[in-house]
């Protein structure tokens, strides 16, 4: 990831630097921590300061966002911070289920779409639908945002 390693090569040079990232799950089921924006990071300067000018040669980067070599692009005021806002670079923000343990949660995607079962969490959030299908019960894993709580009014 030549993300981090700009990141720290950045901050070593006394630059302000930034690299959003997210926790995902794999297909395997594993958390991992990616960047927001593969191949970008973000970092404060001053055109007008004249060491701006190492940061294309800082190990790590290929580039900066510019129309050309002498005019780098400078983002909207506020976007930066905005993403900041959603968590750290050092805590990426996890992903809370909507659910609780033991709601009674309908599928809204998948092969059991619109199914209903009870949600059980792990101690990591994991959201798992216990379904009963042709007589026996099964543990159904699921994403965060492929249920939704059964509202009890809506129960007749």
């Amino acid at each position: 990831m030549w993300e981090r390693v700009a990141l720290s090569h950045l901050r070593q040079q006394d630059f302000e630097a930034y690299l959003p990232e997210v926790l995902i799950v794999d297909k395997r089921k594993r958390q991992r921590i990616r960047p927001l924006f593969p191949n970008y990071l973000f970092v404060a300067f001053n055109v007008m300061d004249m060491a701006w000018r190492t940061i294309p040669h800082t190990v790590g980067v290929r580039r900066l966002f510019s129309s050309d070599v002498e005019k780098p692009i400078p983002l909207p005021a506020g976007f930066v911070e905005e993403l900041q806002q959603h968590g750290r670079p050092e805590q990426p923000e996890r992903v809370q289920p909507l659910v609780q343990d033991g709601d009674l949660v309908k599928l809204l995607s998948g092969p059991f779409k619109n199914f209903q079962g009870l949600a059980r969490l792990d101690p990591r959030s994991r959201v798992y639908v216990l379904l009963r299908m042709l007589g026996q019960e099964r543990l159904v894993a699921v994403g965060n945002n492929d249920v939704v709580k059964v509202d009890e009014a809506s129960e007749d």
